[in-house]
């Protein structure tokens, strides 16, 4: 039987192999601009450090956990402090309360059975003004909400690949805006929410109805 690790070294490590994709990738600019400064932070599902390694420019200690220990001896090169953690199997972070500035997590939840309380582990570990930028697949996209319409499969457009699925068909989860807002209650609260697109239609309509993008960018705060 393959373990996680198997899997890793033959399709996300490949992934993650190029360094050209950071620059490349709307959401990771995105998340880099909205970076508030601090001490430290933890990037949740850090894979092998590529995109992680870029906080370095705002954080003076620069944290990731992962499932994977293949990826994390990888990330552990690029100077991030790393340690291994099965989210779906996890009852406590292995950190002190309070003890990040900030904590990224994208696209991470869509692969979890039990992502519904993660947010009360991230919440002991964040700091009283901390941020929490989370990404996810949209399930509100109005692709998918015209397909069931019009009674079509909710994942396709003709025989074009849909990414919410994932390339392996490795997402489990739906999250959609309303999804969100309840999934993080009593602990976060949204404070922004960036819609991400490639141009086209989906950009236009992004644009007017945040709820309506392919993927979301939520940046949160604790609730006092």
């Amino acid at each position: 039987m393959k373990t996680y690790d198997d899997k890793y070294k033959k399709n996300i490590c490949r992934m993650y192999s190029n360094q050209k994709l950071i620059k490349l990738n709307n959401r990771y600019l995105t998340i880099l601009r909205n970076l508030p400064e601090g001490k430290k932070i933890l990037d949740v599902g850090c894979g092998n450090g590529e995109f992680t390694k870029y906080f370095f420019n705002k954080y003076k200690k620069v944290y990731g956990i992962d499932i994977s220990e293949t990826a994390l001896k990888l990330a552990n090169q690029k100077k991030i402090i790393t340690k291994q953690v099965d989210l779906d199997n996890c009852s406590k972070l292995p950190f002190e309360s309070k003890f990040f500035n900030t904590i990224v997590c994208t696209e991470v939840l869509e692969h979890l059975t039990t992502f519904q309380r993660v947010f009360k582990l991230f919440y002991e570990i964040l700091n009283d003004d901390g941020a929490l930028i989370v990404t996810v697949p949209n399930a509100g996209w109005w692709r998918f909400r015209l397909n069931v319409l019009l009674g079509r499969p909710f994942y396709c457009s003709g025989d074009t690949f849909i990414e919410l699925r994932g390339k392996f068909n490795e997402h489990i989860r739906l999250i959609n805006v309303a999804d969100m807002k309840r999934l993080i209650k009593p602990y976060f609260y949204i404070k922004k929410m960036i819609p991400q697109y490639d141009g086209g239609l989906t950009g236009i309509i992004s644009k007017f109805w945040k709820s309506l993008a392919f993927r979301l960018i939520y940046i949160m705060k604790k609730e006092h």
